[in-house]
């Protein structure tokens, strides 16, 4: 009534956030409803939704499932999207426990299901999920929903109780670690806790907020830019694995494990795939010219079928058009028990389907493999667009088709630096874009059968552009030969908190600055030779080790911020022969003033403070933050 005429202008959208159901749903038109749905009465089965005892409980409690879902993606998120959608509005949504598919079907039920009419589907990474000690490949569901459905956008919701120590770089590496399974928009919803009495309470006087805060408009630029070229074109993966959610209902998580790892080895080999489900091989996928068609004009022309130990008749028959039409079908590991029509109680055994028992001579393009172990010979059959030598597990990538081009992103997601050969499928020049400054430049690359050849270097956690097009006009990238090396080590003088220090680069600790948040200033006058930074050099100030964002002055000229590694500066025509100044700002996170100073954490602790669920959540990450300050080694390097 207020504000209408704004929606869709002003107000874009309505956003959910982790609705769920504890226990089991019910309404009031439950038996009734169940009854028309699947044949039969279910209350003399009612106490077996609750309870293994008997033969047929998870049969019962699956098809309990497979109403209240379809009821909840009726009656709940479908009513919001389309009240979004007639008003010009996306509604926005993840769900509760995306991460486990045993603790997302309790609250859940069927991911796919809720997301079915959702315009933005999406997942949160909040608790850490997503982090480089953790395998964490589940926001690959969000992006699989929106390609299925012909969404442009999904979204995650990140960083909330990562810790007031969360660094703008590691902020990178979650946002990289979910752009490259598809995630193209993002909530960044803090850092710390954000109750104003808490930061009242414990800050210091003089606190300015987090130091990290100055450098987060570096990370909005990227992602910026970086959002909106992974939603231009269509998603261009070719591999589907099919999600066991109805196996999962039946209490068969192994099936859940079984497509865990295969996702995972699939991406450690750089084969893209996403999710498809029950429904979207029932009434969304269509069969033509030999692949398995979405609503985003995707074409699948590998199907993975995994560990599971059910599947669905119509399901079934989708995938035999498929595979007579010439898709490939791969059944990896145990080949489903049951195949489910209208219920899964009254389900038949598959050995009576030839497409399971292999008995038909229909199905040259489906395999049968005794493990779900990606192998050598799995990989064969798998297509391909990007191919690494060596082998490189840690580079994950995603692929996008344009009208004019082919966009790839590439992330490693290694602490380690690694020197590559790839090849790219695509025609046309390969540029490396750059999504922090928007500029682009043609790459060296020879080219064979289809295939850009290009000699890529990755520094640990960094990411990487390529884009193939015809309409290229911007100068080849420069390489560099590295000549000579200028070391700026010895004595520096040091300012913390207006105190003065002369000595060697060392963390702030050993300075007895230990719980100082905030910044520090670096100073140091050096000598550089004329042949060191003569005509038709560059000069590259190398920082080494920054804990953890840090800006440079050379000579009293600006030479910018960086907010993550490499911290590596052009000096340009700032650095001079003869004598120089370099000034180094660096700034750590907000870890020291929360963790680092035990009598102020005693005092949270006696306040009552660290009972608070996300407080003793993150304490124990931002201790790990604690060390701050520039350790080096600073080098001048030069080169033609």
């Amino acid at each position: 009534k207020h504000i209408g005429d704004d929606f869709g202008k002003t107000v874009l959208g309505f956003m959910g956030d982790e609705p769920s159901f504890p226990g089991t749903p019910w309404t009031p038109r439950m038996l009734e409803e169940f009854e028309r749905r699947k044949g039969y009465d279910v209350r003399p089965h009612l106490a077996k939704l609750f309870t293994d005892a008997a033969p047929d409980a998870r049969l019962i409690r699956a098809d309990y499932w497979d109403v209240w879902t379809d009821l909840y993606r009726d009656e709940f998120f479908n009513i919001q999207a389309d009240w979004c959608g007639r008003h010009a509005m996306e509604y926005i949504v993840h769900l509760c426990g995306e991460e486990d598919m045993k603790v997302f079907l309790r609250l859940n039920g069927d991911y796919f299901k809720c997301n079915r009419m959702v315009q933005v589907p999406g997942v949160d990474a909040i608790w850490r999920q997503v982090w480089p000690d953790k395998i964490s490949d589940y926001p690959k569901l969000a992006s699989s929903a929106a390609h299925l459905f012909g969404r442009p956008r999904s979204f995650s919701e990140s960083y909330g109780v990562y810790g007031a120590g969360l660094s703008i770089e590691q902020a990178k590496w979650v946002m990289d670690q979910q752009f490259v399974r598809g995630i193209n928009q993002f909530q960044a919803i803090g850092y710390s806790s954000s109750n104003a009495e808490f930061r009242k309470t414990f800050a210091p006087p003089n606190w300015n907020g987090d130091p990290q805060w100055a450098y987060f408009p570096e990370l909005a630029k990227y992602s910026n830019r970086l959002s909106y070229l992974l939603s231009v074109g269509r998603p261009a993966a070719e591999i589907a694995i099919y999600y066991p959610t109805t196996s999962g209902w039946l209490g068969d998580f192994d099936a859940d494990r079984s497509s865990l790892s295969i996702a995972r080895a699939l991406l450690e080999h750089q084969r893209d795939f996403d999710f498809v489900d029950e429904q979207a091989l029932q009434s969304v996928l269509t069969v033509r010219d030999g692949a398995l068609w979405n609503s985003s004009g995707q074409a699948y022309r590998v199907l993975i079928v995994p560990n599971v130990v059910t599947i669905s008749k119509k399901a079934l028959a989708t995938i035999d058009t498929f595979a007579r039409s010439g898709g490939k079908v791969l059944f990896m590991g145990r080949l489903p028990s049951i195949i489910t029509d209208r219920s899964f109680l009254r389900a038949e055994p598959a050995s009576a389907n030839p497409l399971v028992n292999g008995s038909s001579g229909r199905y040259r393009s489906v395999s049968v493999v005794s493990s779900d172990e990606v192998s050598d010979a799995v990989l064969a059959q798998l297509p391909w667009d990007v191919s690494l030598k060596p082998e490189a597990p840690s580079i994950k990538y995603l692929h996008r088709q344009w009208a004019d081009g082919d966009f790839y992103f590439l992330f490693n997601e290694s602490d380690r630096k690694l020197d590559l050969e790839s090849g790219f499928r695509g025609q046309g020049q390969p540029e490396i874009w750059d999504p922090l400054t928007g500029t682009r430049q043609s790459l060296a690359h020879t080219r064979k059968a289809g295939i850009a050849h290009i000699t890529l270097s990755f520094d640990p956690y960094e990411t990487k552009v390529i884009v193939l097009s015809a309409k290229t006009s911007s100068p080849m990238a420069p390489q560099t030969d590295v000549s000579s090396e200028l070391p700026l080590d010895g004595d520096w003088s040091i300012t913390i908190e207006g105190k003065n220090s002369l000595g060697r680069l060392k963390p702030w600790s050993e300075f007895g600055m230990a719980a100082h948040s905030g910044t520090a200033v670096y100073r140091k006058e050096f000598e550089v030779p004329e042949s060191f930074s003569g005509a038709g050099r560059a000069v590259i100030l190398d920082l080494g080790d920054v804990k953890y964002a840090a800006r440079v002055k050379v000579n009293g000229r600006e030479l910018g911020p960086r907010a993550w590694r490499p911290y590596r500066w052009e000096t340009g025509e700032y650095l001079r022969s003869g004598r120089n100044v370099v000034e180094v700002e660096v700034s750590n996170t907000g870890a020291n003033w929360l963790a680092a100073d035990p009598a102020r954490f005693q005092e949270i602790v006696n306040k009552g403070w660290a009972r608070n669920s996300y407080v003793s959540m993150y304490l124990k990450f931002d201790r790990e933050m604690i060390p701050s300050g520039l350790i080096g080694p600073v080098r001048l390097v030069s080169g033609k």
